[in-house]
């Protein structure tokens, strides 16, 4: 079993886009994420 393992991400959605791109080419089992990956949630205030 392939195993990738990813943390720390902090919110940076391109390197996230990045590490999920190429875990996705590797034949990958399984993913683990140890944390830190919070995002802003935006509000739509057009209303």
């Amino acid at each position: 079993m392939r195993i990738a393992v990813f943390s720390d991400i902090h919110g940076n959605k391109k390197a996230l886009e990045l590490v999920l791109n190429d875990i996705s080419k590797q034949n990958i089992d399984k993913l683990i994420c140890l944390g830190g990956y919070q995002f802003k949630v935006r509000q739509n205030t057009s209303e």
